[in-house]
């Protein structure tokens, strides 16, 4: 975003512009506006916007990631409000929806390849794999696909947004399954008895691809009812409260 803060678009007004006719300052105006939706394009095209984006989402910062794309979201969106009288300018600021385009359907074939390529490391873990293609089958959606027609805005500005949102979606998808990837190759041990996994105790995988000891998980299932039971690692606190309230219980 480095120069978005040059002197160019930064700084104060010259106070020679006080001297300049009305003309000359509409033309000056539409010259600078030209300028700066050059600029934001041809950093969506390098790939300079979300440059800050993509270094937090590899070093596994996704909070921050997703703070620092909406505010390239934001500054590019601010441009889209109007649709610009002058045809040069309109092009060049057509191009920042392009290039958040781009970037959505580079998000969704990363996405789309990692499952297949990974999808075979899930047959162990039906639950977990039933989980990501579930998310993996809302990507096309009509409802993500549709822009919302706001007679307020541009309709660029409607279709950048968009391509924005639909590019959270798929980062979190990708997210979701290097994250399950990762738990089905580093659990050794059950997180309610912690024993370890091995062939007298089997582990059973959930949806979260969080594992326990089966015979835990029975027990937890039939004490919670089926559909009530929750993982004791996603939500560590409300397992707890529960395995505490039903101890008090059965002690009085």
């Amino acid at each position: 975003m480095a120069a978005f803060s040059s002197p160019a678009f930064m700084s104060p007004v010259s106070a020679a512009r006080g001297m300049l006719s009305l003309e000359e300052e509409e033309a000056e105006e539409e010259a600078l506006e030209r300028t700066l939706a050059l600029t934001a394009q041809q950093q969506v095209a390098d790939g300079a916007i979300a440059a800050e984006t993509v270094a937090l989402q590899v070093s596994g910062n996704h909070e921050a990631a997703a703070a620092a794309h909406d505010v390239s979201l934001s500054a590019a969106l601010a441009q889209l409000e109007q649709e610009p009288s002058d045809e040069k300018a309109c092009m060049a600021k057509f191009g920042l929806y392009e290039g958040f385009a781009k970037m959505t359907e580079d998000a969704r074939t990363a996405t789309l390849e990692l499952w297949a390529q990974s999808e075979g490391e899930f047959v162990l873990a039906p639950a977990a794999k039933a989980a990501i293609a579930q998310e993996i089958k809302r990507v096309d959606r009509a409802e993500n696909l549709g822009i919302i027609d706001d007679p307020r805005r541009w309709f660029v500005h409607g279709m950048c947004k968009a391509a924005s949102r639909n590019q959270k979606v798929l980062d979190g998808i990708l997210n979701s399954i290097t994250t399950k990837l990762e738990l089905l190759s580093s659990q050794t041990e059950c997180p309610i008895c912690f024993e370890e996994f091995g062939p007298e105790r089997l582990a059973t995988t959930l949806g979260c691809a969080h594992q326990t000891c089966k015979e835990c998980w029975s027990h937890w299932s039939a004490m919670c009812g089926d559909r009530h039971a929750v993982c004791p690692l996603c939500r560590r606190a409300d397992f707890v409260n529960r395995v505490l309230a039903s101890s008090e219980a059965s002690a009085t």
